[in-house]
């Protein structure tokens, strides 16, 4: 489970959000042992129009292969809501991968992008 976000990271995923809206931007935080996020791994939106995101069964393996190699697990999926709401939707509660992950959010608040945790 993570703990508390670092600020390079809630940074790259508010980077990775804005240079793919409109369209969604889509991945995975990676944790150690403690439960501190360690690196986060960006995935490409495989989903064909606007307002939605599909990870491809081959990238999600290759995060998995690579954290476990290190001794990491998955933490959280993220995905951004480029026109918002701040909040999982009904499709993304639906298609949730995995019960133990955080879900993240990053959305645009004003000039800059937050990012929510939903479990």
């Amino acid at each position: 489970m993570i703990g508390t976000l670092p600020a390079w990271i809630v940074a790259e995923l508010a980077t990775q959000a804005e240079d793919a809206s409109p369209a969604e931007a889509c991945g995975f935080v990676a944790v150690d042992q403690a439960g501190t996020a360690v690196r986060m791994y960006a995935v490409p939106n495989r989903a064909a129009g606007l307002g939605a995101y599909t990870i491809d069964p081959a990238d999600l393996f290759a995060v998995i292969s690579d954290t476990e190699r290190r001794g990491w697990e998955i933490g959280a999926i993220y995905h951004s809501h480029p026109s918002g709401p701040s909040r999982p939707s009904r499709t993304d509660l639906d298609s949730a991968i995995d019960p133990e992950w955080l879900s993240l959010i990053v959305s645009p608040q004003g000039d800059a992008w937050i990012v929510k945790a939903f479990r």
